[in-house]
């Protein structure tokens, strides 16, 4: 039977100290991990949005046992040697326990709004040599990287992270480039239904299909992660369906979504402090 890990993903709209009392509190109540997203303004207007590696440094001094990342940095949106040391000083903070989750980046809006090439093909590009240069940064080696996107002359970044050989990467997007992407490193990011925000999502069924490409596609035999991120459904007979379910699918971690249109600050706390389902 697949182990399962629960964990949480915080829409960063709630103000940056309650967010940091939700991770505090997710820490305490034997949540697994606990996630951000990564956007510079919201889909809808309006809406504010915290940076999440400021409050994930917060967050790291105030938790002890819990993973913390983001699901997932849009990568191309940001220079991958500020990005590598930030990851370094989480680890760190963290005592090894971050977790970077990069995608190309799902609100073109993010780029186009800053006067940035939101091109898809371009931001995959990007995305593939951002990681190139990001791994070897965190080797503390001199690098040197004279790409299409990015050049490097004869760099080392010190300190390395504590984890070893690096961070762990999860990859996010459910197109044939990305699951290719995510096969070369540790795990997959897929997006389930979120039904209190109109998301409909992929279905465990579509995961399994995509999973098992990801199998054919992947050459290493170290472990792999499948990160399916949705809300939990209500209902204990749903809910253990849902579980069985994504075992079946090849599903490791589950994330349950925190957000406005589904909870208030209260009730998100209560929930947080329920800690996470019996597997």
């Amino acid at each position: 039977m697949t182990y399962l890990r629960f964990g949480l993903c915080l829409i960063n709209s709630w103000p940056a100290l309650i967010t940091v009392e939700m991770a505090a509190a997710a820490d305490e109540a034997g949540w697994d991990g606990f996630f951000l997203w990564d956007h510079v303004t919201f889909p809808y207007p309006g809406v504010p949005m915290e940076d999440p590696w400021t409050l994930l440094g917060a967050v790291a001094v105030k938790t002890k046992r819990i993973k913390l990342g983001t699901l997932v940095t849009p990568l191309p949106r940001r220079r991958p040697q500020i990005l590598a040391k930030q990851l370094t000083t989480l680890d760190e903070l963290s005592c090894g326990r971050a977790v970077l989750g990069v995608g190309i980046g799902g609100d073109p809006n993010d780029f186009m709004a800053f006067g940035e090439n939101a091109s898809v093909s371009r931001r995959a590009e990007m995305l593939d040599e951002a990681l190139d240069v990001i791994t070897s940064l965190w080797s503390g080696e001199t690098v040197n990287h004279d790409g299409r996107h990015y050049h490097l002359k004869g760099v080392a970044l010190l300190p390395t992270p504590m984890q070893r050989p690096r961070i762990l990467i999860y990859v996010g997007g459910d197109k044939l480039g990305a699951l290719r992407r995510a096969a070369r490193y540790d795990g997959w990011v897929p997006v389930g239904p979120a039904p209190d925000a109109g998301a409909p999502g992929l279905s465990l069924d579509q995961v399994k299909a995509s999973v098992d490409k990801i199998k054919d596609i992947r050459q290493s035999s170290s472990p792999f992660e499948v990160i399916y991120m949705a809300d939990f459904p209500k209902g204990e007979k749903v809910f253990r369906k849902y579980l069985e379910n994504a075992r079946a699918a090849g599903v490791t971690w589950l994330i349950d979504n925190i957000y406005g249109l589904r909870y208030t600050e209260k009730q998100a706390l209560k929930a947080i402090k329920a800690g996470p389902p019996k597997s």
